[in-house]
C-alpha cells in the first residue's frame, strides 16, 4: 500500500517550518529544520510503500507535486500544516482528491489539532484532521481503513459521520521509548544545515509536553500537560544513529525544558560525555529552573546555545501571561548561564496584554544587554490557547483569516499599542539588535560558513517585509 507524507510547497512564496507547535518562516532561524514529525510517521507506517516529501527542502512546486502524488498513486496522503499556510497546506489535500477522488487525506499539525472541527467544515477535500501528536492516531487510523474497519474508536482523530463531526479525545503517547527512532532515510539528510557552519543537523525529541500555563502557549494544546520523558539511554541511540549511519553530529534538542527533570538532564549530559560522541547541540530551558551544577554537564556534553522564553521584563506581563516568572528569576537564570561558554538566545512577545510602548522599550533595552541572539514576535491569540478565549470574548481580535495568526502580524485590538506600531517596533527591534556593531562583533567568530554570511545578508530584507 502507498502512502505519501507531505510537507507542503512555500505559501505565497514563503519557505515555512511547520513542526508540532512551531510554525513561522525557516528565515526567522536562517535555516530549514526537518519535517521530523514525518519522519516519525515514516517509522509508524512501516512495512508499507512510504515516501516523505519534503517540498520546501526539495523546492518542490504545486505543479510538480501533483506530478509526484500522481506517480505514487497513493492510498493515503497526510499532509503537514501550520495556521500561516494552511490554505496552500490544504490545496496539496484538494489536489490528492482530484487526482484520486479514493485517496484518504488527513492533516497533522497544531491546526487540525486546535480547529478540529472547522478544519472539516471548511475544506471538504479533507477525510481526517489529527488531534495532538499523530504517529498512534495515523498509524491506527490506517491500519483500520486498511483493513475496512470502523476509525469510530481511534483516539485523537476527527472525521464526519452521518450525525455530523465526530471528536475523538486524543491519548498522548506516555512512554515515548515506545515509538521508533524517526526513518531519516526517508529525508534528504543533506538539505538540513546547521546556520553557523553550514553543517549537517537534526531534531532529535527529548520529551513531550507542558505542566505550566502560560496563556499564549500552543504546547499543552498539543502534547499534553503531562511532561513525558524519553531515557536518556533511548536518546543515547539515537544519537550514535544519526552519528554512525547518517554522519549528523549537530542538533536541536527539542523539548519544552531540558531542566523540567534536572537528575534526568544531569543524567543525559553524563552518557553523552560517557559515549566520547563529539556533537554539538542546542536546547529550549525554563530559565528559572536552571541550574550551575546541569549548565555545567550541558556545556561538556556539547551544549553551545540555549533558548529562552522570557517575553517581556515588565511583570504586569508576565503575571497576566501566567508565566510564573519574576524579573528576578529572569536575572538569576542568566547569571547562571552565563558562568559559562553557553550562549543565550531569548525569545520575547511585544503586544501581550499588559505591555506598553514603555515596557516594550524596556524589553528591548534588555535584551540587547544580556543576550547573545533574540527572536521578536508579535502576541498571536491563537486558538486553543487562554488567550484567544479571553480576547475572543472581548471582542479584540481583528483576524480576518486564519492566516492572520502569524508572528508577524498584531491582530489584538489594543487603544494602547496599534497593530501598525506593534509590527514596526519588532520589525526596529530586529535591526538595532542584530545591526549593531557590538553584537556583530560578538557574534562574529561563530561565522564559519560563506552560506550563513549570505543568508545573514538576505535577513534585513526578510524582517523588513514582516516575516
Amino acid at each position: 500500500m502507498n502512502i505519501l507524507l507531505i510537507n507542503p510547497p512555500a505559501y505565497n512564496n514563503i519557505d515555512y517550518i511547520r513542526e508540532s507547535r512551531c510554525m513561522q518562516s525557516k528565515d526567522s532561524w536562517t535555516a530549514l529544520w526537518p519535517p521530523i514529525t514525518l519522519a516519525y510517521l515514516g517509522a509508524v507506517l512501516k512495512p508499507h510503500n512510504v515516501r516523505l516529501v519534503d517540498c520546501i527542502a526539495e523546492k518542490i512546486s504545486f505543479k510538480q507535486l501533483s506530478n509526484i502524488i500522481k506517480a505514487h498513486n497513493p492510498r493515503f496522503v497526510v499532509v503537514n500544516t501550520a495556521f500561516p499556510s494552511i490554505y496552500g497546506d490544504m490545496k496539496v489535500a484538494k489536489m490528492a482528491k482530484e487526482l484520486n477522488s479514493n485517496t484518504v487525506t488527513i492533516a497533522i499539525g497544531i491546526f487540525p489539532t486546535v480547529l478540529s472541527k472547522q478544519s472539516l467544515i471548511k475544506f471538504l477535500e479533507l477525510d481526517y484532521a489529527v488531534i495532538g501528536g499523530p504517529e498512534i492516531p495515523v498509524q491506527k487510523l490506517v491500519q483500520a481503513l486498511d483493513s475496512k474497519q470502523s476509525p469510530a474508536g481511534i483516539p485523537g482523530i476527527a472525521y464526519r459521520q452521518r450525525q455530523g463531526i465526530k471528536l475523538n479525545k486524543p491519548e498522548p503517547v506516555k512512554k515515548l521509548d515506545s515509538l521508533p527512532f524517526p526513518a531519516r532515510e526517508l529525508l534528504k539528510n543533506n538539505l538540513y544545515r546547521f546556520p553557523l557552519d553550514n553543517k549537517l543537523f537534526t531534531l532529535i525529541t527529548l520529551g513531550r509536553g507542558c505542566p505550566y500555563n502560560c496563556t499564549f502557549c500552543l504546547a499543552s494544546a498539543y502534547n499534553g500537560k503531562i511532561f513525558r520523558k524519553r531515557s536518556a539511554d533511548n536518546i543515547i541511540q539515537e544519537l550514535r544513529e544519526c552519528v554512525s549511519k547518517y554522519n549528523i553530529k549537530n542538533f536541536i534538542f527539542w523539548n519544552e525544558s531540558i531542566s523540567l527533570d534536572k537528575s534526568w538532564g544531569i543524567e543525559l549530559c553524563n552518557k553523552i560525555i560517557e559515549s566520547g560522541m563529539k556533537i554539538k547541540w542546542v536546547t529550549a530551558t525554563r530559565i528559572d529552573t536552571l541550574s550551575e551544577e546541569l549548565l555545567r554537564k550541558m556545556e561538556r556534553a556539547g551544549c553551545i546555545m540555549v533558548s529562552v522564553g522570557v517575553e517581556s521584563l515588565s511583570q504586569k506581563v508576565l503575571d497576566k501571561a501566567k508565566k510564573q516568572l519574576s524579573v528576578d528569576k529572569i536575572l538569576k537564570g542568566i547569571r547562571l548561564i552565563q558562568k559559562t561558554k553557553i550562549r543565550i538566545m531569548g525569545h520575547f512577545i511585544f503586544g501581550l496584554p499588559g505591555y506598553t510602548k514603555e515596557s516594550m522599550k524596556k524589553t528591548l533595552r534588555f535584551a540587547k544587554k544580556h543576550f547573545d541572539y533574540c527572536q521578536f514576535y508579535c502576541a498571536v491569540p491563537y486558538p486553543g490557547t487562554e488567550l484567544y478565549t479571553t480576547l475572543k470574548k472581548q471582542g479584540k481580535i481583528r483576524a480576518r483569516q486564519w492566516t492572520d495568526y502569524d508572528f508577524n502580524k498584531y491582530i489584538i485590538a489594543s487603544d494602547e499599542l496599534p497593530a501598525a506600531e506593534v509590527e514596526r517596533f519588532r520589525e526596529s527591534a530586529f535591526r538595532s539588535f542584530y545591526f549593531r556593531p557590538v553584537t556583530i562583533m560578538r557574534n562574529i567568530k561563530d561565522i564559519t560558513s560563506p552560506a550563513f554570511i549570505m543568508r545573514l545578508l538576505k535577513f534585513p530584507n526578510w524582517f523588513s517585509k514582516g516575516r
